[in-house]
C-alpha cells in the first residue's frame, strides 16, 4: 500500500467519524425541533389540531353521513313530528356554522405546520451546508485531486 493511499485511508475513517458524528447531532436537532414545536403550541392550538384530524377522517364523515339522514328521516317522516321540515333551514344553519369552525381550525393546523416546516428548512439548509463544508475539507485533504469520470470518445 502506497503512502499516500494509506493517508486517504486515514483521512476516509476520520471523515466516516466525523459524517457520523454530524449525522447525529442532526438527528438531534431534528428530534429537538419537533419536541420545541409541540411545547411551544398552546391548549387551544393542540384542540384544534386534534379536531382537525378528526375531521379529515372517515369516522367524521360516517357520523356525518348517519346524523344527515338521521334528521332528513325524522323530518319526512309521515306522522312524526318536524321540527325542521323541508328545506331544513335549521339543518342548513348548523352545517353552515360547522363550515365555518371547521375551516378555521383546519387554517390553524396548517398554519402551525408551516411554521415547524420553515423551521425544517432552516435545518435542512444548514445541514446541506456543512454537508458541502464536509465535501470541501475532504477535497483538500485529499490534495485537491479529483477524479473524473472517463467518457468513450463518440465517433
Amino acid at each position: 500500500m502506497t503512502q499516500h493511499a494509506s493517508r486517504s485511508q486515514g483521512h476516509r475513517g476520520r471523515n466516516a467519524a466525523s459524517l457520523g458524528r454530524l449525522t447525529e447531532r442532526n438527528v438531534e436537532a431534528i428530534v429537538a425541533l419537533d419536541q420545541a414545536a409541540r411545547a411551544g403550541t398552546s391548549f387551544s392550538q393542540r384542540l384544534a389540531r386534534r379536531i382537525a384530524t378528526f375531521c379529515g377522517s372517515m369516522p367524521f364523515i360516517w357520523l356525518h353521513a348517519f346524523a344527515f339522514a338521521a334528521w332528513i328521516t325524522l323530518n319526512v317522516w309521515p306522522g312524526a313530528d318536524h321540527p325542521d321540515p323541508y328545506p331544513f333551514i335549521f339543518l342548513t344553519l348548523m352545517v353552515s356554522l360547522e363550515a365555518i369552525f371547521l375551516s378555521t381550525l383546519v387554517l390553524i393546523s396548517q398554519n402551525d405546520d408551516a411554521r415547524v416546516a420553515e423551521r425544517r428548512n432552516a435545518l435542512d439548509l444548514q445541514i446541506n451546508l456543512l454537508s458541502e463544508q464536509e465535501k470541501h475539507q475532504d477535497a483538500a485533504a485529499a490534495g485537491g485531486h479529483r477524479t473524473q469520470a472517463r467518457h468513450p470518445r463518440r465517433r
